[in-house]
């Protein structure tokens, strides 16, 4: 019986620990059927983890150690010279080496959990066993996650080490093994001269690019001067810095309007020579409508035409004769939903529509109800084939519901925008302002107002309630646009002027929102109310309440600054305000109006030598102005 090998017998010592890891992992997994327990997931996650890595070490080395036994033959059974032998022998040292390298790598990312093998596993599968848990038993078992973190970054580019070389057996050659070198004390023999790893104290660190967001200009980032309206207007550079560059709101103006209430794109007709992959994608889609076998390849065909927009005539075809020759009710439904969602609402599709409306359950009614709405509201004021019967049946949908739901909404609205005097739609959509659900008060406001023209008391009683009290941002913001529809002039005839001025002046420094604050600065404007906020705000910055004076700046980092004077009183109250909070709102807003004045900027260094707050701001503010310097001079 020969002399065992002690690398062998390492190897076997691993083949033996990845087995332990494997049992370990099925227990987890068979414990997750029954028990939902986070640090049992997270246990499951690490185990499954190590194992992975566990085997493709052993592959690594497990091929080494096939090499190895065939330099020793070749050293044993060759007749060459001495030198020859010589070669031979280094190699294998070698790989013994580069072996004994790759265990030791193993050792040393070992978790914590499988250092005490004996001990956690008895004990995990106590807990297996028994399905309870109690906090201290989390607090233990999660305790390996702590120390698991500290060698992530050695573990993973160690992981990169084993990819490159157990990836193809080719590439465990001379010189991708000699690349891999080692710290001293896991050097398996001197080598001198030594490695200067040894005397270094601290280890090197590679700068790299760190990979960030980047902003696009969108409606609610957009500063006053972005990247892009730059590039594009030459002459900036020459132009000499005038006073209505401080006011921020022009450029968010007609975006802002572009936005609200916006329906989705318009109808098209796609051309193959622009875009032949979509046209045809098209097509095809078409086709299976027609000649497909299965039910579910011509339902899936109807919807992605219906949602897709494009009314080229093979599609519009198409989906006719599906309508009129094909009788399967899932077919039937989508083509009449896709043609709904077209504009192509003929007679045929209006008896489908009223058909549906009638005898379908709630999921059905909501979607058709949906598809109708959204096409009337693309197509507002357009008649339509058969619009009585559509009407009647609206009508009796409405009215017959016990109580107000979703569906009666939708129905009131189809219905208001098929006939903008319907006093049945009225009724409904006004019994909704009422309701404690905030979006479906906000659908039914937005009808009364944009659809059906209803501006009285009650209706701008409801948007100043939604701008005041409604939870969601882009509601306050369409409450904002409302209030503009509705007009100055019907405002004050209801007696609400000064309502409507009060709740602008309190959410233009209230609103936590940017976007919501510049949407009711645009309605202060249409509604002819900026310049009695300014003349409010300027008297402010006098008074000696902190609190007011940290209102009034907030609000001209809103609507801008109108003059040199309140300018310069800004700049006072930037070193003299005895408020620590009223003068860290004038550096943003001088960041927020990008005031690049040389007084501006020295005051903001001598900001930025400071200590606290203040100087973390002027800082931020320095920043910001010198990006906006740089993407000038691209």
């Amino acid at each position: 019986m020969g002399v065992p090998d002690p690398i062998e017998l390492r190897l076997i010592d691993k083949i033996k620990q990845v087995k332990l890891i494997q049992k370990r992992l099925k227990y987890a997994l068979e414990a997750q059927k029954t028990e939902d327990w986070e640090w049992l997931h997270l246990r499951a996650l690490e185990l499954e983890r190590e194992c992975q890595e566990q085997v493709q070490l052993l592959q690594v080395t497990g091929r080494i150690h096939e090499k190895i036994r065939a330099f020793r033959k070749k050293v044993l059974s060759s007749a060459k010279s001495g030198r020859s032998v010589q070669k031979l022998q280094e190699r294998v040292t070698q790989l013994e080496c580069d072996l004994d390298r790759f265990l030791s790598y193993g050792r040393m990312f070992k978790s914590p959990s499988s250092e005490r093998s004996s001990e956690r596993s008895s004990e995990e599968e106590t807990v297996i066993a028994d399905r309870t848990s109690t906090s201290s038993a989390i607090t233990e078992h999660l305790s390996w996650k702590s120390s698991e973190w500290a060698s992530q970054k050695e573990r993973k580019s160690f992981l990169i080490t084993c990819q490159v070389i157990g990836g193809v057996e080719e590439q465990i050659s001379e010189c991708a093994l000699q690349d891999h070198r080692l710290s001293s004390h896991q050097n398996p023999r001197q080598v001198f001269p030594a490695d200067p790893s040894v005397w270094r104290r601290t280890s090197i660190h590679f700068t790299h690019i760190q990979p960030g967001l980047v902003v696009q200009p969108t409606l609610f980032n957009q500063n006053p001067d972005t990247f892009y309206r730059m590039k594009q207007s030459k002459d900036f550079k020459l132009q000499k810095p005038r006073l209505h560059q401080y006011y921020p709101l022009d450029q968010y103006s007609s975006l802002l309007r572009q936005t609200f209430f916006t329906i989705d794109q318009r109808y098209k007709i796609l051309d193959p020579q622009k875009d032949p992959q979509k046209w045809k994608r098209l097509k095809e889609f078409s086709e299976q409508l027609l000649t497909a076998p299965r039910e579910l390849d011509q339902v899936d065909a109807a919807k992605a035409l219906g949602y897709l927009n494009c009314k080229n005539d093979f599609v519009l075809s198409a989906l006719y004769k599906t309508l009129q020759e094909n009788q399967v009710l899932s077919i039937r439904y989508e083509t009449v939903k896709a043609l709904t969602r077209l504009g192509c609402i003929t007679a045929a599709v209006v008896k489908e529509i009223t058909f549906y409306l009638t005898h379908g359950a709630m999921e059905l009614l909501m979607d058709i109800l949906i598809a109708l709405k959204t096409t009337l509201q693309r197509n507002q004021g357009v008649s339509l084939e058969d619009e009585p019967s559509l009407t009647n049946t609206l009508i009796q949908l409405v009215t017959t519901r016990e109580h107000l739901d979703d569906v009666s909404l939708e129905a009131a609205i189809c219905l208001a925008h098929l006939a903008t005097s319907n006093e049945v739609a009225l009724s409904i959509l006004l019994s909704y302002l009422k309701d404690t659900d905030m979006k479906k008060r906000m659908q039914a406001l937005s009808t009364l107002v944009l659809c059906m023209r209803i501006h009285d008391v009650v209706t701008i009683q409801a948007a100043i309630d939604q701008l005041s009290h409604s939870k969601m941002y882009k509601h306050r913001m369409d409450a904002s646009y409302l209030l503009t529809s509705i007009g100055l002039q019907q405002i004050r005839q209801e007696g609400m002027e000064r309502k409507v001025y009060d709740l602008l002046r309190k959410a233009l420094f209230n609103d936590p929102v940017m976007a919501v604050r510049k949407a009711v600065a645009l309605a202060a404007e249409s509604l002819q109310m900026k310049k009695l906020i300014y003349d409010a705000v300027e008297k402010q910055l006098e008074e000696q309440n902190e609190v007011t004076r940290t209102q009034a700046v907030m609000t001209l980092n809103i609507l801008g600054v109108r003059s040199q004077r309140i300018l310069r009183l800004l700049l006072e109250m930037l070193d003299l305000d005895k408020s620590k909070e009223v003068r860290i709102q004038i550096i943003r807003l001088i960041s927020a109006l990008r005031l690049k004045d040389p007084r501006i900027i020295r005051k903001l260094k001598l900001k930025e030598q400071g200590e606290g707050s203040l100087a973390r701001e002027a800082a931020k503010a320095l920043k910001s102005l010198q990006r906006i310097d740089r993407a000038k001079s691209l």
